[in-house]
């Protein structure tokens, strides 16, 4: 049985705890990053968060930003090998929000 699709990273795990990270680091090096309670908001920590989209240390999203072709990830398995497929989605990702 051969396979030439590999274990894909999880690009969304973590985010939050990297996020968080990320205004720690930026806040540090001194740049104007609100105070981490403003985070607290779901759309200020929504907000930030899609910031990361298809940069270093964020997450992968196919939103038509030139970024996200260095993070796609991509395989082929044997069609005898695949029994079932799942696809999933949270809709449309409009990286102005």
């Amino acid at each position: 049985m051969e396979k030439s699709l590999k274990k894909r990273k999880d690009t969304v795990k973590g985010i939050s705890e990297r996020a968080k990270n990320k205004r720690a680091a930026r806040r540090e090096a001194g740049m104007d990053v609100p105070a981490e309670s403003v985070f607290s908001d779901r759309l200020e920590t929504l907000r930030f968060n899609r910031s990361l989209a298809n940069r270093e240390g964020g997450y992968t999203v196919a939103d038509g930003m030139p970024e996200a072709i260095k993070a796609l990830q991509s395989g082929s398995l044997l069609l005898h090998d695949v029994q079932e497929i799942l696809m999933i989605s949270d809709g449309l990702f409009h990286n102005e929000l």
